[in-house]
């Protein structure tokens, strides 16, 4: 990769955090923009700068864009064969539907769906995430038992 190919790379890479920086939203549309260019230089930095979008478009309260980055960044990752990153996009996607609504049933399966890769990967931070958005899905059918239960083991 050339020196201005990689810096072009890295700058589309943090571009969506820069949306945090700036009141103007349409930084969001402008990195979309570039998605092209980062899918022709490399599916890995595509399927990141997917990620991010997600991750940014989130933050910024537009839930249904960042749930449609999210999945095509899963595809992408899944593509690539990374076994940790898709399920990450996963459980985002879930905790996304279960804490905002509209599909919370299929949030619930998206997180403890992820949860048994977050174990064999041993990554403690989204394990417990998963089981605390678990414990909220619990918690609003009015299982509290099983949200008390949920909470617990994700405090152990």
């Amino acid at each position: 990769m050339t020196p201005s190919l990689r810096r072009l790379a890295v700058f589309l890479l943090f571009l969506p955090s820069l949306a945090f920086a700036q009141v103007d939203v349409e930084v969001v549309g402008g990195t979309a923009a570039s998605l092209p260019i980062a899918r022709d230089t490399n599916n890995l930095l595509a399927t990141t700068v997917l990620m991010n979008l997600g991750a940014t478009s989130d933050k910024l309260g537009r839930r249904s864009q960042a749930i449609e980055f999210l999945r095509q960044s899963a595809s992408g990752f899944e593509e690539l064969g990374d076994q940790n990153r898709a399920p990450q996009n996963q459980f985002n996607i879930g905790t996304i539907l279960v804490q905002y609504g509209g599909g919370w049933k299929e949030g619930l399966r998206d997180v403890q769906g992820a949860l048994p890769v977050f174990v064999e990967y041993r990554d403690v931070n989204f394990q417990v995430g998963a089981r605390q958005v678990i414990a909220t899905y619990s918690r609003y059918a009015g299982r509290r038992s099983t949200a008390a239960s949920e909470l617990s083991q994700a405090l152990a």
